[in-house]
């Protein structure tokens, strides 16, 4: 009797005849040696008595060795007399699915299988972590750590260990991680299984899906064209690629979730639930600018990458909105001040200080809009060649939208308490003396990109943005009558500059400005031998030792322009200094909660910005009175730069500062009172109005290595400036308390115990340590010259820094350490060669 076997096979892969054998009876059609995925074939083993035999496929997933995969069997009996036909398929039914269907008593016997995958498999299978492999562009994060090489994002014996909810708006991880925005499907993490028998050779997906996120998206997917066989039992590895709806191959993305993973077969569409886990992603360009160093902060990131979701929003856009609307800054129509620019050619911007000032409305002027613009742009591929520009002059602007004023023509309008819009040929009408923006192409002047005002979104020529901001004498005769702005800006005077030029808001000095050495320079303030140049000294009081030369001062100050000069000049106070004096009063001791809540202030914040040639900290205060519960916002930051070289580098540091306002600083700062003299040099701005309050009051001192600043936070007006001045006066006299003279010669230089480094050349792409000093609380800072090394952490309890090798060639290691108490910075350098 004969046997007709039909097979179709349901799966996606092909089944391979392994073998197959006739009992009894004569292959009419031998089974197929291949039957395609979606395929149905048929046999025929005839007999006129009996027929009798075998067949067995091969399930060809791909991936799995062929003595591994999969079999199914297939056998089937028609005997010649009335005993009834035997027909069936057989394979492991965590797997297959087999539907056999014939008739017993039917001669000859017609036989159908039909294979599938399983449609009710279960599993215990579980995540048991998440790797991933940094290298390129790495992330510091908010433990101030980078990582390298393979990395474990998560792990399920002990997964809240790698959550970072130090930001409550965002589900951060400890080990965020930088991919490459141009390289969007490239397998970004390892996911490792433990893989029970219920999953073996069962084709599958390995999902990942946001929790938080509206819809919850699919983010991230093993490869779907290859799908998941795992072959044993046990521990095995997939690869999966994060890319979520809102992913571009040109624009920066990121996420930061909860992701809970499935499992999916493929065929039956049957999903498995396992772990959720935190990750957090950016993807930007491999290549950025010199500022970043090769490493990201990751506030940085959680604020302008991770929310951008519109695709139909441009990066430039989506920075410009972001910095100009979204995160609550306003511009100072007093002064035009900087509040996070290093000076108004950009500099090192306090970075970690603009981001914890989101949302707080504090003052903010076009240097630092600028420094902020550049450093977004420096994130994404098509834009990382954004430039910093210098316009001076400027003019007259048009009507616009200034950051956090809304419509204005008059931008320093509280300066002169008018109005933010006027007539155009309002003789109070304010202009800007200056302005600094972005330009997306300088070789082209394209691209006008510019935050402070408009905005203006990088669509507009050098020419076209000039005609749409700036009036022309045509349009106010204002020009002909103010001798600060005798005309309006022309594209000639847009300047392409150096821009931002660090993140860590290190003020230079010995390294930037010629001159005198703090020797020299001590010794010329503590003699007249020199002729004063320029304007003159201040009369000295009757009675007073000595003054400070004006020429030790233009010494100081000779890197800027004149008006800066004459104006540091002007602020020269008669002052009995034989010696210079160098403070070493413990700052840490004046601004303790106990001795600020004695002078009516609570400490909100402290920051230290630390650079070889100095530390420049800042003390944010909120009065205790609590009079900005009106309305009167008189919160203040008190800046004190503590140089290391010495009087002259103070007083670059005051220069320095006068170089941070689009207004000119002439109309803006004047020298004090005798009540308001406290060091060698004294400025003050300050407008009161008719009701006793003030719209504005920012005072700044030199005195021996310090330059101090006290400025209101906000927008006035503010009601408590003898508060303020009482601060100020405290404040010198703590300083003077702990001054102590310098000799001429500069005395001896302080010793500097070594640090151990390693003992010869380093492999590029590996890990080395330094020893820094025994017992030593003091805060630190590293700087590197050519950015061949790069410091992933700095453990403060061993006090033991720890550095990649990036790339080949020599490096310089520069060490600076600021001590806790009186803030004075002590640097060493350590050499290190990168061997290829």
């Amino acid at each position: 009797m004969d046997c007709s076997i039909t097979i179709k096979n349901e799966l996606f892969v092909t089944l391979t005849l392994v073998d197959f054998k006739a009992d009894s009876g004569q292959w009419q059609q031998k089974p197929p040696t291949i039957v395609g995925a979606r395929e149905t074939t048929a046999f025929l083993l005839k007999d006129s008595a009996r027929s009798k035999g075998t067949a067995r496929y091969r399930a060809d997933f791909e991936r799995i060795p062929d003595n591994e995969k999969p079999h199914i069997g297939i056998m089937f009996d028609c005997p010649g007399s009335n005993d009834e036909s035997e027909f069936k398929a057989s394979g492991r039914r965590t797997i297959f699915d087999l539907t056999t269907s014939f008739d017993k008593k039917e001669r000859p016997l017609l036989g159908h299988v039909t294979v599938n995958l399983a449609k009710n498999a279960t599993t215990a299978s579980k995540l048991e972590s998440i790797s991933t492999d940094t290298s390129g562009v790495l992330v510091r994060n908010t433990k101030d750590q980078t990582q390298i090489g393979e990395t474990i994002l998560w792990k399920a014996d002990n997964g809240a260990a790698y959550e970072d909810n130090s930001n409550t708006s965002v589900r951060g991880s400890h080990n965020p991680v930088i991919i490459d925005v141009a390289a969007p499907k490239v397998p970004h993490i390892r996911a490792n299984l433990t893989i029970d028998d219920h999953l073996v050779f069962v084709p599958c997906l390995l999902l990942g899906f946001s929790n938080n996120e509206a819809g919850h998206p699919l983010v991230a997917h093993s490869d779907r064209a290859k799908p998941e066989l795992f072959h044993k039992a046990g521990t095995n590895t997939v690869l999966v690629t994060l890319l979520p709806p809102w992913a571009s191959a040109d624009t920066p993305w990121g996420i930061a979730d909860d992701i809970t993973w499935r499992i999916e077969v493929l065929g039956t569409k049957q999903v498995f639930t396992l772990n959720t886990t935190r990750l957090e992603f950016y993807a930007i360009t491999n290549s950025l600018p010199a500022f970043y160093q090769k490493v990201v902060p990751v506030g940085l990131l959680r604020r302008f990458v991770l929310p951008r979701r519109d695709p139909k929003i441009s990066w430039v856009e989506h920075c410009c909105y972001a910095t100009f609307r979204d995160n609550g800054f306003i511009y100072d129509s007093t002064r035009g001040g900087a509040s996070y620019a290093g000076n108004g050619k950009g500099g090192h911007f306090k970075l970690t200080s603009y981001l914890k000032d989101v949302n707080a409305k504090t003052l903010v002027n076009c240097y630092d809009q600028a420094s902020i613009m550049q450093i977004l742009l420096g994130l994404c591929p098509t834009t990382s060649g954004a430039q910093y520009v210098f316009m001076r002059p400027f003019g007259y602007i048009a009507k616009t939208d200034l950051i956090g004023q809304g419509l204005c023509n008059n931008p320093f309008y509280l300066g002169n308490q008018t109005a933010k819009l006027v007539k155009d040929d309002d003789p109070k009408r304010t202009a800007f003396g200056n302005h600094a923006f972005v330009t997306l192409r300088a070789d082209s002047k394209q691209g006008i990109v510019d935050s402070c005002c408009g905005p203006h979104t990088g669509k507009e020529t050098w020419q076209e943005y000039i005609s749409a901001a700036i009036h022309t004498k045509a349009q106010t005769t204002l020009y002909d009558a103010n001798s600060h702005s005798s005309r309006p800006g022309v594209e000639a005077d847009i300047k392409p500059v150096t821009g931002v030029e660090g993140l860590k808001g290190e003020l230079d000095t010995l390294s930037i400005a010629p001159g005198p050495t703090p020797t020299q320079a001590s010794a010329m303030m503590a003699s007249d031998a020199i002729e004063p140049q320029g304007a003159p000294a201040a009369a000295a009081p009757s009675g007073a030792a000595e003054t400070v030369p004006t020429s030790a001062v233009l010494a100081a100050a000779s890197l800027f322009p004149k008006e800066i000069q004459d104006l540091v000049a002007l602020a020269t106070a008669p002052a009995p200094v034989p010696v210079e004096t160098r403070s070493t009063a413990a700052l840490s001791h004046f601004f303790d909660d106990a001795a600020l809540a004695s002078l009516g202030w609570a400490l909100e914040r402290s920051e230290r910005y630390i650079s070889p040639d100095g530390t420049m900290a800042q003390w944010m205060l909120d009065p205790t009175s609590k009079s900005d519960d009106d309305g009167f916002p008189d919160d203040v930051v008190v800046e004190i730069f503590i140089a290391r070289g010495g009087m002259r580098d103070a007083i670059f540091a005051f220069a320095n500062h006068l170089t941070c306002y689009m207004s000119d600083p002439t109309e803006t700062f004047s020298p004090p009172g005798p009540e308001g003299i406290r060091g060698q040099l004294n400025l003050e701005s300050f407008d009161e109005l008719e009701d006793g309050s003030a719209s504005h009051l920012t005072l700044l001192w030199a005195y021996g290595n310090l330059f101090v600043r006290i400025t209101y936070r906000h927008q006035g007006p503010h009601r408590n400036t003898s508060q303020v001045r009482e601060l100020a006066d405290k404040l010198q006299k703590f300083l003077e308390a702990g001054a102590e003279p310098v000799a001429p010669d500069g005395g001896p230089a302080p010793y500097i115990q070594p640090l151990i480094g390693p003992d010869g050349p380093v492999p590029n792409g590996s890990t080395f340590v330094v020893k820094g000093y025994e017992n030593d609380d003091s805060f630190a800072h590293v700087r590197t010259e050519n950015a061949n090394v790069i410091l992933l952490d700095h453990d403060r309890k061993e006090n033991t820094f720890t550095f990649y090798a990036v790339s080949p060639g020599n490096e310089t290691i520069t060490f600076s350490f600021s001590d806790p108490k009186t803030f004075h910075t002590f640097s060493t350098t350590l050499n290190v060669e990168v061997s290829a």
